[in-house]
């Protein structure tokens, strides 16, 4: 067990390792897109900017967040990867997929991370709209296996 770690860092850490055995089995670099809002960009700095040198902002924002810190990752454990990130803060899936379509279908991906506005998926009792969520990863993944 990882101590000190928030979940977010086991995770990455987690998804690096995996990446580093495929990657080897994959001609040529992985393409990854994360695609989100704030909670992945992050809001306040360094996350916000953090390494956004390295890494394809389709946007043009500056953000580098969660995907460069994956970036850097994958960087120091010798894993060849290309991290895109698409990232509106506040923004839905379903959002991205109906205003960021033309930007996401730009080029093919090898692998997509999603991540969606904080109360959607929740139970609507708790003012989510899970099948807004569900639909809205519905139309992402078609528009990024076409």
């Amino acid at each position: 067990m990882i101590y000190g770690c928030s979940l977010l860092a086991r995770a990455l850490t987690l998804l690096v390792l995996i990446f580093a055995l495929i990657q080897p089995l994959h001609a040529g670099p992985l393409k990854i897109l994360f695609i989100g809002n704030s909670f992945l960009h992050g809001h306040e700095e360094p996350v916000l900017s953090y390494n956004h040198e390295a890494i394809v902002d389709l946007n043009k924002s500056g953000y580098g967040g969660v995907p460069g810190i994956f970036q850097k990752l994958c960087a120091e454990t010798g894993t060849a990867c290309q991290v895109t990130i698409e990232a509106v803060s506040g923004q839905t899936l379903e959002f991205h997929a109906g205003r960021r379509a033309i930007l996401v279908r730009q080029q093919p991906y090898d692998i997509a991370i999603l991540q969606e506005q904080s109360t959607e998926p929740l139970p609507p009792a708790h003012g989510g709209a899970p099948e807004r969520f569900r639909a809205g990863a519905a139309k992402v993944a078609e528009i990024l296996r076409a």
